[in-house]
């Protein structure tokens, strides 16, 4: 698509959303970038930016590697984060980075049914100490941890630190520390889940090596 998609300052999360899906309908072959998509999210973009990042981990793009390419954006946000940074900035070759419009909107739609309902139990205010500025910072560095989990390409590996991802930036995106917390628990189990299964994995290594006489 070649035209820069408009910002809509002042929406709900979902709101948001529909009308971002509603922008990139169009031709079957049309095409949108990742910074226009980032562009339309504007400047209360944070939390709402870390939601658009893991879509694609839940509701598969064909041909995308989604854990790596999403996983290193979330790290990079973390670290944007971490430094005070209020919107996630890109690098030239990533803003380039198109995909097809037909299947982003295709995710943004199947969605919107689930963030709707969260909406619905976020509230503003609870636990505000864990959406101060201090605590964002030190929130930048968890998503950089998720991040790089999110990267490791692992069977099963990406869906836990993908919640985790998902209920802080709901938090950010509501002021609701509640949801942060949440973030936290599911950071730690996400964590915990992958090093299991790196665990698990090297364990199976190993006895299929000694069973094949390696």
């Amino acid at each position: 698509m070649d035209a820069h998609l408009p910002a809509t300052d002042h929406l709900a999360a979902s709101a948001r959303l529909r009308a971002l899906a509603e922008r990139v309908a169009g031709p079957e072959a049309a095409r949108v970038s990742v910074g226009e998509m980032v562009d339309t999210l504007g400047d209360t973009g944070l939390g709402l930016t870390l939601l658009l990042l893991m879509l694609p981990v839940f509701i598969t793009i064909p041909g995308l590697p989604v854990g790596i390419f999403f996983g290193f954006l979330v790290a990079l946000l973390g670290v944007q984060i971490a430094r005070g940074a209020d919107r996630l900035h890109l690098p030239a070759g990533i803003r380039a980075r198109t995909l097809a419009a037909g299947q982003v909107r295709h995710v943004l739609l199947a969605a919107l049914p689930w963030l709707e309902r969260a909406e619905r139990w976020l509230r503003g205010g609870r636990l505000a100490g864990l959406t101060s500025a201090p605590a964002r910072r030190l929130l930048g560095l968890v998503l950089v941890v998720q991040g790089l989990a999110l990267a490791v390409p692992l069977p099963f590996g990406n869906h836990p630190p993908a919640l985790a991802v998902v209920a802080i930036g709901l938090g950010l995106m509501e002021r609701d520390g509640a949801a942060i917390a949440l973030g936290l628990v599911l950071s730690v189990l996400g964590v915990a889940w992958n090093l299991l299964l790196i665990f698990a994995s090297a364990e199976l290594l190993a006895w299929a090596a000694g069973w094949l006489g390696w």
